[in-house]
């Protein structure tokens, strides 16, 4: 968690491990001094990761527990795993929210208010957020004064390692914090056209307009309003002829009036994804603007691009339409793209992990490159339902 004067923790955010301040001696008691501070604020930043200098960390039976029994209640019916994996990292930032999540979790997910009571929780989070980027802003400004008076060798290297681990949670709450906000304005959209667009889905499910394989029981759904853009991912529950919410978030799809060009327009249809392909793959060209208006290869994570096809007279055609991330996620629910569905990256990694589920079910098991072969053309095609729906 991020930390006030001296690293104290915040008292809002819970206890912290204690720091055993009987550290080794070396030099004056400054540089004594300087080693517990920045053995304390890495040890509150990212918990139980050892620092030099602090090889003495307390350990809390009761702190441990705690921190169990807060994983399983966030654990607990919710839309996907990327809450859980962040509070894994850092539990005392989403401490504060631990009722808030066990509520909504709770909640009756076909509810009309589900939607609205989930955007209002993460617009409760984004103030708490940007204190906690505040404090660790100033905690990463003191460690870096304190690289450049600390002169033992001993404590600056524990000052450098705190500094370091500040700076990546820095940047990791900073990502969290975006995926929160884009999770905020997505869910109040949707909260409008909830009803409209499920009786819209099921109705081209049951017509056969809309085909779902029952080994890949997903179907998405794009709204390509120019005012309401979002991307949704249902499981369709055939025995009980229902549809369960699996993902939320903004997208981003291509209009003419922005570009004054009709084939840079998201047609509204229904599309399969016709294949799974690696960003390096050789499809894929040098400079392509695969992620908006420049190619890059985002964290070096494996973004993969979903190509879209079209069903005609029983056959998948290709298209040129693709889904895929974006660098430029500020722009996510306007008409930015030239065609293509945009994405935030955490909902192509959502969709990825219906895919590894999918790949597992046909006998593949090493997902250390996925797609394993690079360009995966999967039997099961996952619908995707591109329609313009205004609240």
């Amino acid at each position: 968690m991020p930390t006030g004067q001296e690293g104290k923790p915040d008292a809002k955010s819970g206890p912290t491990p204690d720091v055993n301040t009987d550290v080794k001696q070396e030099g004056t008691s400054g540089s004594t001094r300087g080693v517990a501070i920045g053995a304390e604020v890495a040890q509150a930043v990212i918990p139980g990761i050892p620092v030099k200098g602090a090889d003495r960390v307390k350990k809390s039976p009761d702190r441990a527990s705690e921190r169990m029994e807060m994983m399983r209640r966030i654990d607990i019916n919710w839309d996907d795993g990327y809450l859980l994996e962040f509070a894994k990292q850092y539990p005392d930032v989403i401490r504060p929210f631990v009722d808030d999540i066990g509520k909504i979790a709770a909640m009756d997910r076909t509810s009309p208010d589900y939607a609205l009571t989930k955007s209002q929780f993460f617009g409760r989070m984004l103030p708490v957020l940007d204190e906690n980027i505040r404090k660790i802003v100033e905690r990463i400004s003191e460690l870096k004064g304190g690289l450049g008076t600390e002169a033992d060798p001993g404590a600056r290297e524990s000052l450098k390692e705190a500094f370091f681990l500040n700076q990546k949670f820095l940047k990791e709450i900073g990502d969290f914090k975006m995926n929160v906000f884009l999770y905020k304005a997505a869910y109040e959209r949707f909260s409008y056209n909830r009803a409209e667009i499920e009786r819209k889905l099921m109705a081209k499910i049951k017509s056969g307009e809309v085909v779902i394989p029952e080994e890949l029981p997903y179907v998405t759904f794009v709204n390509k309003n120019p005012g309401e853009q979002y991307v949704l991912v249902y499981k369709y529950e055939k025995a009980q002829q229902k549809l369960s919410l699996k993902s939320c978030n903004l997208a981003s799809t291509g209009d003419q009036l922005r570009w004054g060009k009709d084939d840079h327009t998201t047609p509204s249809r229904v599309y399969y994804v016709g294949s799974v392909v690696g960003l390096d793959h050789s499809s894929i060209r040098e400079g392509a603007e695969v992620y908006g208006r420049e190619a890059m290869r985002i964290e070096q994570k494996p973004y993969q691009i979903f190509r879209l096809f079209k069903s005609e007279n029983g056959e998948y055609v290709r298209t040129s339409y693709l889904m895929h991330p974006t660098n430029e996620e500020p722009l996510l629910g306007e008409t930015a793209s030239h065609g293509c569905i945009r994405t935030s990256r955490l909902t192509n990694l959502q969709i990825q992990k219906i895919y590894e589920e999918y790949f597992r079910g046909q006998g593949v098991t090493d997902f250390s490159k996925f797609p394993p072969d690079q360009m995966r053309t999967p039997k099961a095609k996952m619908p995707v339902v591109i329609d313009d729906v205004a609240k």
